[in-house]
């Protein structure tokens, strides 16, 4: 039966006016009554005790009558037209509830208190596929997609019972055997005496939210340009791979993958070119593999490779190299061939590491010792590699302390001239005296503070440091050295770099052209154009600029004349072999030459011997500095130097 029949039979019910009618009557007869007997009997004998009634008391035995009489026809209609109000309002109440019932989208399935089906909406049958003869008589077993196990439906009535209600998801089954999740609502119906009469079940499809949450799941987890696992998914398989292989003391190995020289493809062909290089190298990687076996893109040309069942370092080898020849193929790219070779870290699980973080971290270092062997190249984690990466780190968190308290001093080598043997400069160099570890080398912290970027506060402070050290020590000097101080490469690159010189220079109000700037030649060569510009723009402010370690970034001598520049610093590693290696001295010989045809200084750095010396007085080099003279020395002791050289 429907709530609509339910409705009905209650209309039908309410028009049967039978019983009103009766009590109409029964309450006109009973105040008829009650007026008589108070005209003839209770009124008389009231006053007929009272004495002898007037006129005015025989009117009011008819005003009294009357109002009985009125009375006994006001009261029974009042009473009926209240209760027909009353049903009025059952009905329209009746009537909202069958419209809600009939016109929801949600499914709704009324049941008896045995949980027989009495009743379903249009929406249910168009959700499940049932009709209501289908289903109406049937108990809600039908819908059972058997996705849950008893004590799932137990903990549902359960609840039912104790609170009354339960809402939650669950799958369904529609008539023609598809499984289909809702989320559904089960409530008890109890009359007013608190007896359970009805159960009402109301559940909507979540089909489409579940679809959605398995898409949003998919690219949380999956690289968007491969459909690769991402690093999440990776680390969440690794983890699962390594209770396995402890579980059945197997071992596995996590490969770090690196696409060599990648960045110039995307430079060159643009990043679409790029992008599909990508996907073909993906593509083969996972065709390379076991079904068991894991291929993710961390993002850029990084893939993470996680190969479960491996026995031995050899195994793990065979695979790599498998990796490496399937990469070397070339690729054919819209019609272009292309060719890419790979770099390859390698950790095995359990004896470079037992968590899923350190077999990647130590895959990850082992990828650029390959890098560092020359590219197409696999390498095995060793923990010397991981010794060093705590000592980087651990020199990286104390420079930035150390420039932030100043633990860093200025040291200063002095410069020759070999023509005449008199002091011509001074070159800045910064020095780190940690308080735990003693002395540091630059050869040591210089490059994890260019890697970490630590090099631009590190050069700011020292161009500063170094120009107010050396105006203090040239005061009262006839002839004053010039100063030189490194700029790397990062900080040459730099917005600002002419702006902070300018600024330096006002603020302590030195000469510019007591000032040199050194600059590697790797530095120019990376951006000729820009390199140019900033030369043009520091010339200006009146510095004087020299190319340092020439000769080891293999430019052309013609740049020599290109860039505005005053002095060419020959690399100590060419001044090492000069004696020794005739190609080398000859080589040096041509530099100087060139350099003098240009107008330009040379000076040579890491002169230790007087043969080396010798040879470059030769070859008419102009200045020179190394360990032969003076190693760099803290400024109290350049104060003695100046006043007994100038």
């Amino acid at each position: 039966m429907t709530i609509s029949n339910v409705g009905g039979t209650m209309q039908n019910q309410y028009a049967d006016r039978s019983p009103y009618l009766l009590l109409f009557i029964a309450v006109v007869l009973t105040v008829f009554s009650l007026s008589i007997l108070w005209e003839f009997w209770a009124e008389p004998f009231l006053f007929s005790t009272l004495g002898e009634e007037s006129n005015d008391e025989k009117w009011r035995y008819v005003y009294t009558t009357s109002f009985f009489v009125v009375l006994s026809l006001i009261l029974p209609t009042w009473l009926l037209w209240r209760k027909e109000q009353t049903s009025l309002e059952m009905m329209e109440n009746l009537s909202r509830a069958a419209a809600v019932y009939a016109q929801s989208r949600d499914g709704i399935m009324i049941t008896d208190h045995k949980g027989r089906i009495l009743s379903v909406n249009q929406s249910f049958t168009e959700l499940t596929g049932f009709s209501e003869n289908d289903i109406v008589g049937n108990n809600p077993q039908i819908l059972r997609s058997y996705q849950h196990d008893e004590n799932f439906f137990s903990q549902i009535w359960e609840q039912v019972q104790t609170e009354g209600s339960w809402q939650g998801e669950i799958w369904n089954r529609k008539k023609d055997g598809e499984l289909f999740p809702v989320w559904e609502s089960i409530s008890e119906v109890r009359d007013s005496a608190g007896s359970l009469i009805n159960y009402v079940a109301i559940f909507s499809d979540i089909s489409s939210i579940k679809d959605t949450q398995k898409k949003l799941k998919y690219q949380a987890n999956h690289d968007a340009l491969t459909s690769l696992p991402n690093r999440n998914l990776f680390q969440e398989l690794l983890e699962h791979a390594l209770q396995n292989a402890k579980r059945q003391s197997d071992c596995l190995s996590v490969m770090f993958l690196d696409l060599d020289n990648f960045k110039h493809v995307n430079d060159s062909l643009g990043h679409h070119t790029g992008d599909l290089l990508l996907q073909e190298a993906a593509g083969r990687l996972k065709e390379s593999l076991r079904e068991i076996d894991v291929v993710s893109r961390l993002g850029g040309d990084e893939f993470l490779i996680l190969v479960e069942k491996v026995h031995s370092q050899t195994d793990a080898a065979r695979i790599a190299q498998k990796l490496l020849m399937v990469l070397d193929s070339p690729f054919n790219i819209n019609g272009r061939q292309l060719t890419i070779s790979a770099s390859i870290g390698i950790s095995m699980f359990p004896d470079d590491a037992k968590t899923a973080s350190i077999l990647i971290q130590h895959a990850d270092m082992a990828m650029y010792k390959a890098k560092e062997r020359g590219k197409n190249y696999y390498y095995f984690f060793k923990q010397e590699l991981s010794d060093r990466a705590t000592q980087r780190f651990q020199v990286e968190s104390d420079l930035r302390h150390a420039i932030q308290d100043k633990q860093l001093v200025v040291f200063y080598q002095p410069q020759y001239s070999l023509s005449n043997g008199r002091l011509t400069g001074l070159e800045a160099l910064s020095r780190w005296t940690h308080p735990e570890r003693g002395t540091i080398s630059p050869d040591e912290f210089i490059p994890v503070a260019e890697e970490s970027g630590l090099i631009i506060p590190l050069t700011e402070w020292m161009i500063e440091q170094a120009i107010i050290d050396w105006k203090d020590l040239v005061t009262n000097l006839k002839s004053i050295p010039q100063l030189s101080i490194n700029i790397s490469s990062h900080c040459f690159h730099m917005h600002g770099l002419v702006s902070l010189v300018k600024e330096l220079i006002d603020r302590h109000d030195i000469v510019a052209s007591h000032l040199e700037l050194e600059i590697t030649e790797t530095s120019l060569m990376q951006n000729a154009d820009r390199a140019f510009n900033i030369l043009v723009d520091l010339k200006k402010l009146g510095v004087h600029i020299a190319i340092d370690d020439f000769g080891t970034g293999y430019s052309s001598l013609s740049y020599l004349q290109k860039f505005p520049i005053d002095t060419v610093k020959i690399d100590r590693s060419f001044v090492k072999e000069i004696v020794h290696q005739p190609d080398v001295a000859t080589m040096v010989s041509a530099i100087i030459r060139m350099c003098h045809t240009l107008g330009l200084d040379v000076i040579s750095d890491g002169v230790e011997s007087i043969s080396q010396m010798a040879m470059l007085t030769e070859q008419g080099c102009d200045i020179v500095q190394g360990y032969i003279y003076s190693q760099p020395i803290p400024p109290e002791k350049v104060t003695i130097l100046l006043q007994r050289e100038m």
